[in-house]
């Protein structure tokens, strides 16, 4: 039995270095040629036959063994038993060293339910003796890219939306922004940011609050300035839908975040003098934002 699961697992690890790196490359190719679809394959091939190697060697080799132990002295379900016993550590550990949230957590998983089942299929050939002339035995080579359609396809599915998105954000371009501060139309030069999981996007909400000794000196032309009061209305012109707007001023004793309802915004009286700033985001992630001056001619 040692000199067979010996085998089992030898060939077993062999199989999954060549594999793995098919379908789970850890470098993608930077164009659709040869070369670098070798290069990536090459990569990755090192990566699973080093690190990966380590982990089959180590999990996989006793698993498999232990796997033996158990179905040698079952009756029934042996196959289904030897299953459970290959593929559930595997996915455990996955989930354990690579403790990410759900869904991010599927593709770590993914690589050794992958591997742990082509130790199954190799037992099932070498030790457990299984008749592949039979229609039904031959099923057992679909379990590997089972595993992988299961396991990858929320972060496929997601890939893809991301692509769509990403396709039609990039032919639509950037959201325009257009102010109208106490019916006079106002141009706003605005800063855009596009993620595909809404993260990255580095921005502020505090409102600037301008020193009088200041005054406006170089912000004319860059941001449009009004007194307070004042009724503010935005327009976002090639955008996707309405987004959710949000104002951060200071108000006189601290800095307030109001939520802009339907566009529209009436700054308070006596505000200092500020740049008062504006954030406008969508469903699909695109963000915008902006400043209006809020300044007092003496």
């Amino acid at each position: 039995m040692l000199k067979q699961k010996l085998k089992v697992s030898l060939i077993s690890i062999l199989a999954s270095t060549i594999l793995l790196p098919l379908f789970f490359p850890i470098d993608m190719p930077f164009s659709f040629s040869a070369a670098d679809y070798l290069a990536s394959y090459s990569k990755s091939f090192l990566f699973y036959a080093g690190f990966g190697g380590i982990f089959m060697i180590l999990i996989g080799l006793p698993v498999n063994f232990i796997a033996g132990l158990i179905t040698k002295y079952t009756a029934k379900f042996t196959h289904i038993a030897n299953f459970v016993i290959h593929l559930l550590p595997a996915i455990l550990f996955g989930g354990l060293i690579f403790p990410f949230s759900w869904p991010d957590s599927l593709p770590f998983m993914a690589m050794p339910a992958f591997s742990a089942a082509i130790f199954f299929i190799v037992d099932e050939i070498l030790f457990h003796k299984v008749n592949l002339r039979s229609h039904k035995a031959k099923l057992i080579f679909l379990i590997p890219p089972a595993a992988y359609i299961l396991f990858m396809s929320p972060t496929l599915i997601t890939h893809l939306q991301t692509e769509i998105i990403k396709a039609q954000i990039d032919k639509k371009g950037a959201p325009v922004v257009t102010a109208t501060i106490n019916g006079q139309a106002a141009p706003i030069r605005s800063t855009y940011c596009w993620t595909n999981d809404g993260e990255g996007c580095v921005y502020d909400t505090e409102p600037f609050i301008l020193p009088r000794a200041r005054g406006i000196e170089g912000l004319e032309g860059e941001v449009p300035f009004t007194e307070s009061p004042a009724d503010l209305t935005f327009d976002f012109q090639n955008s996707a839908g309405e987004p959710s707007c949000y104002a951060y001023y200071h108000d006189g004793t601290k800095v307030k975040k109001v939520k802009i309802e339907d566009l529209t915004l009436k700054l308070p009286d006596n505000m200092p003098d500020q740049l008062v700033r504006f954030l406008a985001e969508w469903d699909t992630h695109e963000k915008v934002w902006f400043y209006v001056g809020v300044y007092e001619e003496e």
